[in-house]
């Protein structure tokens, strides 16, 4: 994964640096209510958001050749 951020010269960035502090402590307590770590949920709602975002694409495809 280092190299295709690199290619694009995005960075990884710390997660941490962008949550408040209750933002945080819901995330942990996120883990903890599913007996996971906190990059679980993260990468949960990311894929959430990948998918909502591909369905809706697709939706849009649909009426376009509707």
């Amino acid at each position: 994964m280092k190299g295709v951020t690199q290619k694009y010269g995005v960075k990884k960035g710390n997660l941490y640096e962008h949550l408040d502090e209750d933002e945080t402590h819901w995330l942990i307590n996120e883990a903890f209510k599913n007996n996971t770590d906190m990059g679980t949920i993260v990468a949960s709602i990311v894929k959430d958001a990948y998918y909502e975002e591909k369905e809706n694409e697709q939706e849009i495809r649909t009426l376009n050749y509707s």
